[in-house]
């Protein structure tokens, strides 16, 4: 399981379902998941995004009732931010 500490949307998702999840090691990259899934270690439930690309190493299911995270997005002044990081920003806030 992904150690994301007391936000774990992972592990929310379990209480919100009055689970626990049979954990035999927690790792601190989503990576590392992925490969120990590829080797037969075990299964994990990742983000979308983080999975995306490794169809043809793993199986990927999704699920009907996926926990959602929100993320935000902070800058102390916009016009100190680089170029990219306004472009970035911009992006982000345009997207539908």
């Amino acid at each position: 399981m992904l150690d994301e500490g007391d936000f774990s949307v992972v592990r929310r998702a379990f209480e919100a379902e009055s689970l626990t999840p049979d954990v035999r090691y927690v790792v601190y990259d989503d990576y590392t998941i992925l490969s120990m899934v590829q080797l037969g270690l075990g299964i994990s439930m990742l983000y979308e995004r983080v999975a995306r690309g490794f169809e043809e190493q793993v199986a990927l299911v999704p699920l009907h009732h996926a926990p959602k995270r929100r993320v935000a997005l902070a800058w102390k002044s916009r016009d100190t931010l680089s170029y990219a990081a306004r472009g970035f920003a911009d992006f982000l806030l345009n997207e539908k």
